[in-house]
């Protein structure tokens, strides 16, 4: 009876603490999944995380808070810690094909039309970070010319240098925080007067 007496407080105990700890659990294998698969990198990647950081932590709380007092108040608590946590629980990735695709299509290339794109890599990066390569037809205008066009384009929606650097030859690098892109211009005949192919290759970096 003694030894009943001593270990029900324990075990009580115990059992409050491993429900009260439970949505940490819950919530640190839910950003290890996401981190995973690069959520975080999509488009609206980061909003996406909170809201199901903040669906896991608050589901888990509600079922195992069920005894307590306040239950309520803890779960939303809990939940909007989790989602306010976002990025300590999810560290930053790479961005996606998806939005590497998407950051390519608010650039405004008016004088050129679309002929080819391709995609590769992964969020993991393993074996490599995503890349999406798109290239565009444009009028018979030299390389240099239509270098420079793309360069300011770039400028505009925000994936470029602050400033453009004066001399840019056909083919040019900017590298930035979250992606390094890559631009090439040349003749799509050897006979000139040619249409001009231009080739931009974004890679997201971490």
């Amino acid at each position: 009876m003694v030894y009943r007496s001593l270990v029900a407080p324990a075990r009580n105990a115990l059992a409050r603490l491993g429900r009260a700890l439970a949505p940490l659990g819950a919530v640190a294998v839910a950003a290890v999944v996401l981190h995973l698969l690069g959520v975080a990198g999509y488009q609206a990647g980061e909003i996406l995380v909170a809201i199901v950081l903040a669906v896991v932590a608050g589901g888990t709380a509600w079922r195992a808070y069920r005894p307590f007092a306040s239950r309520g108040t803890w779960t939303a608590a809990v939940a909007v810690g989790a989602s306010a946590l976002t990025g300590v629980l999810t560290p930053p990735a790479p961005w996606s094909t998806g939005r590497l695709g998407a950051e390519l299509d608010a650039v405004e290339l008016p004088f050129a039309e679309v002929i080819s794109e391709r995609t590769s890599g992964h969020s993991w990066c393993i074996p490599t970070c995503p890349v999406l390569e798109r290239t565009y037809r444009g009028p018979a205008i030299t390389p240099r010319a239509a270098a420079a066009e793309v360069a300011v384009a770039l400028v505009d929606a925000g994936l470029g240098p602050e400033e453009i650097p004066r001399q840019l030859a056909d083919a040019f690098t900017f590298t930035g925080e979250d992606v390094r892109i890559v631009v090439r211009a040349e003749p799509e005949d050897d006979e000139l007067p040619s249409p001009i192919l231009i080739t931009i290759r974004l890679e997201a970096r971490r």
